[in-house]
């Protein structure tokens, strides 16, 4: 890790660039002027010094440390190539990585060392994460977490690898950590068929919107809150992806691209959810027209908070906790309003390749080239099959007086 030393009126630079086969380290050094410069601004001066000299190939790169070919790596590929969430993601995941086998030399990483990092991992005491009081939380790490780390310093070694550091990725011989799918809870048909009533008839249009959207077209959280009105063609009943709404770490809402190109094709929007979409907008533009110069969103964004600020994306997973525990309704996710789309689609009998790319996953890269003729169409049939649970919804007993609708609908 690179330092200053104060000398004199200069500070001294020192790069530190691994170690030799004695286990000797190696050090480079820079000195500049001192004028107009603090420890702290000599100190980032140090880091981009070494950043530099490492990337310059001043030492013979293979003595390096692997915590040091992270950053490297951070430097060179992550930080270009990962998204802002995911980047976020990698660095409480390298907590644990750089504290375990960070100072163990790139070239000298063997499995043994990753299956003794493994090993840990499965221990008591390794979690991160705090409770709602602030404390550090208790309990094992879950097996898809400690596959995680695994996949993270695979991926690393094999960027290594790639960039000849080194001349075979010591994961290769591990065994991945086992870890079983999450299932995902969801509801019946009936049940489901009673939520969507209670929710047409009770809930504030904006989550109409978000749920009907999650059900009826598969789309994603960060999907859905990332949708402008000029996404939505409302004339041939479609929409697109073009931005994931995400919260970021001390940045707030930002708008990322799409998790996959896949997410950028045509997306069908059912006849009804439409329709409620056509009711949100109307609202809004009363809403802005009401609140004019105050109005904070300028992008033209579906689903916006109060005065149109951006709505947390936590915002819809509250809401559906007490919607549901009010209405004695078993719990679920947000996301499993996506996972029912997929599993009503592939009960009413359509192929699965053809589900995959409703719901736009990534694995299936071939499949859009081969059923490109027939997409389209298969596409608007399979938004009208979906559109049918809610107008079944509709057909039940109402729960509430349409008065009390209207006056939620006035007070958004």
């Amino acid at each position: 890790m690179a330092s200053v030393e104060k000398r004199g009126s200069s500070w001294r630079l020192i790069a530190c660039l691994g170690y030799d086969d004695l286990g000797k380290q190696i050090k480079r050094t820079k000195t500049i002027p001192a004028v107009g410069i603090d420890k702290h601004e000599a100190k980032k001066l140090a880091n981009k010094f070494e950043t530099e000299e490492l990337k310059n190939k001043t030492v013979h790169d293979r003595n390096m440390s692997f915590s040091q070919f992270i950053d490297y790596w951070k430097e060179n590929y992550a930080n270009k190539e990962h998204s802002v969430t995911t980047q976020e993601r990698n660095d409480q995941l390298l907590i644990r990585i750089k504290k375990s086998l960070g100072e163990i030399r790139l070239r000298k990483l063997e499995p043994k060392h990753i299956l003794a990092f493994i090993r840990n991992l499965e221990e008591d005491g390794m979690r991160l994460d705090k409770d709602k009081k602030g404390e550090i939380k208790k309990g094992k790490l879950s097996p898809r977490t400690i596959q995680i780390h695994y996949k993270l310093i695979s991926a690393i070694l094999g960027k290594a690898v790639q960039w000849e550091y080194l001349d075979a990725n010591p994961c290769a011989r591990v065994d991945t950590p086992k870890a079983k799918s999450k299932k995902i809870p969801i509801y019946d048909e009936e049940t489901l068929l009673k939520f969507l009533n209670l929710l047409l008839s009770k809930a504030r249009l904006k989550y109409q919107a978000f749920f009907l959207l999650a059900l009826t077209s598969g789309l994603r959280r960060s999907e859905i809150l990332g949708l402008r009105w000029t996404d939505i063609n409302f004339e041939k009943s479609f929409l697109r992806v073009n931005q994931a709404a995400v919260k970021a770490k001390g940045k707030g809402i930002i708008y990322k691209e799409p998790k996959t190109d896949e997410s950028e094709a045509p997306v069908p929007v059912s006849p009804f959810t439409l329709s409620i979409l056509q009711r949100l907008k109307d609202e809004q533009s009363l809403l802005k027209e009401k609140a004019g110069d105050k109005w904070a969103d300028k992008n033209n964004i579906l689903f916006t908070a109060f005065e149109g600020t951006p709505m947390q994306p936590s915002t819809f997973g509250h809401w559906l906790e007490k919607f549901t525990v009010a209405n004695e309704l078993p719990s679920i996710g947000v996301h499993a309003f996506r996972h029912m789309a997929a599993t009503y689609a592939l009960d009413r009998g359509f192929d699965l390749k053809f589900v995959s790319n409703f719901i736009r996953h990534s694995q299936i890269g071939t499949t859009g080239d081969i059923y490109a003729h027939v997409l389209p169409a298969k596409n608007q049939q399979l938004a009208a099959s979906l559109d049918e649970l809610v107008h079944k919804a509709l057909l039940q007993p109402d729960e509430t007086q349409q008065t009390e609708q209207n006056s939620i609908d006035a007070n958004p």
